[in-house]
């Protein structure tokens, strides 16, 4: 007998994603119940098994290898990958096949894309967000100028004209990945299909050339045109128009329908969020991050997440029949559960609080809603500093020059009166000082894990619980 689950994890670059699935798989694989709590704590995880058939499996056993071999972190995953995984539980009869779909933060953007009826609705719905937003529209407004200019009268070429508004376009995108938005589409601009990130130092020239020079998409560049240039008579201006809707069309079926057909069948989702890197950069990110996870929320409506249903359960609880069904037929919301990773940096339980306070208040408009079931946690998937309390000090491991003979990993002891406190709230762009949070940001190593076994965690195990439980 066997009890399916699938799990959706989203989180932006760095979130801290492939460090949770590759711990959590660990765990599970190397179980020990002195390491990882399930269930009442005595509940033991046996028979674990990870299907590596899929053909785009989140490489597990690579990831545990850096860890152990390398004593570094693993690498990030190019695009969506699957992990699939099997395993028995001592306190039920069943087989638990879990499946767990890491879902890029980039890929967000493209929601709209997805859950447009065709090219022209996209467009116009992207027309009326821009000029819903100030900073979107100030990014924007070139290319929108640029497109109103275009005379259906002007004699240029077809290819000229298309060279223009490729360019216009990428420029108004560069200028919303310098303002940290949180909708950049089509996203394999800012991550291509085979995980080429965009570089997120985007103030030099060169790094700009760069991205001029990559297509917004490897397959067929594509961007929002008004409609009337479907039916205009102007033929070079019709054709640039039909060019973008077929590159729509076959980017919704080749990079879209992939990915969000997984989505669609999530029953629960894992939501990452990097507290500290927010604080470090500033209000642009943190608007960046809660607009990702805003519009995720708004416009994604999940197989499970079937409102009629919820709507009849309910009904059916308050006259006390809803609850005697048996358990498999009875519809629930999904649960979500925000994650605010790398909880080892707040290194006391004061500090521990204030980052839960702060994940609860970023993601606040995304969980009032009666058809979810939320729940917040702070977790540690690999530690990467300690606070010994003997010495008052913060200890982790980092690279550092060796007397000109190059760098070695050294353990550095930071007083922690120089360790950054987490603020109470979160603060207003002119009070927002993010030097005073660019010790989060410094690259450390994982404490290495002893004689190969899983990364020392915090509450990886209880968040496991939730998220896979009924």
């Amino acid at each position: 007998m066997f009890r399916k689950k699938k799990i959706g994890v989203l989180g932006a670059a760095n979130s801290g994603k492939t460090v949770l699935l590759t711990s959590l798989l660990w765990h599970l694989e190397a179980f020990s119940p002195e390491k990882f709590h399930v269930g009442s704590g005595q509940v033991g995880i046996n028979d674990f098994e990870y299907d590596k058939k899929h053909s785009l499996w989140f490489n597990y056993p690579l990831h545990k290898e850096i860890f152990v071999n390398q004593g570094g972190w693993p690498d990030k995953t190019t695009d969506y990958a699957i992990a699939k995984c099997s395993y028995r539980r001592t306190d039920s009869i069943w087989q638990h096949d879990m499946t767990f779909i890491d879902i890029p933060g980039e890929r967000v953007s493209d929601v709209l894309i997805w859950t447009s009826e065709n090219y022209a609705d996209w467009s116009r719905q992207l027309s009326q967000f821009w000029s819903g937003n100030k900073l979107i529209q100030h990014c924007m407004q070139d290319f929108v100028n640029n497109l109103k200019g275009i005379d259906i009268n002007d004699s240029l070429s077809e290819s000229n004209i298309w060279d223009y508004l490729v360019a216009q376009y990428k420029n108004g995108l560069i200028k919303l990945g310098k303002n940290y938005s949180p909708f950049i589409t089509p996203s394999t601009f800012v991550l291509t299909a085979d995980g080429k990130t965009i570089d997120e130092n985007l103030s030099g020239k060169e790094v700009e050339d760069e991205l001029l020079r990559r297509p917004i998409w490897e397959k067929g560049d594509f961007f929002p045109l008004p409609v009337e240039w479907k039916k205009c008579k102007n033929i070079t201006l019709n054709n640039i128009y039909k060019k973008c809707k077929a590159n729509f069309k076959r980017y919704r079926k080749e990079v879209l329908k992939p990915l969000y057909a997984e989505i669609d069948d999530c029953d629960n989702f894992l939501v990452c969020v990097d507290i500290f890197n927010i604080l470090a950069s500033g209000p642009g990110r943190f608007y960046q991050v809660r607009g990702e996870v805003d519009n995720f929320f708004e416009m994604i409506r999940p197989g499970r997440f079937c409102r009629r249903m919820i709507d009849i359960q309910k009904a059916l609880n308050a006259i006390k029949i809803g609850k005697i069904l048996p358990n498999s037929v009875q519809a629930k919301p999904p649960k979500i559960a925000f994650v605010a990773t790398k909880s080892d940096m707040a290194y006391d339980s004061d500090e521990k609080n204030k980052l839960l306070k702060l994940l609860e208040r970023l993601v606040h408009s995304a969980t009032n809603t009666s058809y979810v079931n939320s729940s917040f946690f702070t977790c540690c998937s690999g530690r990467s500093i300690i606070y010994d309390y003997k010495s008052d000090k913060i200890v982790f491991l980092k690279e550092v020059d060796s007397d000109g003979e190059g760098s070695r990993i050294s353990e550095v002891h930071l007083p922690v009166d120089k360790w950054p406190v987490l603020p109470d709230g979160w603060k207003c762009e002119s009070d927002w000082n993010i030097s005073l949070y660019r010790e989060f940001t410094r690259p450390r190593f994982p404490l290495c894990p002893g004689y190969g076994e899983p990364p020392e965690q915090d509450n990886l195990d209880r968040l496991f619980d939730f998220i896979t439980e009924d």
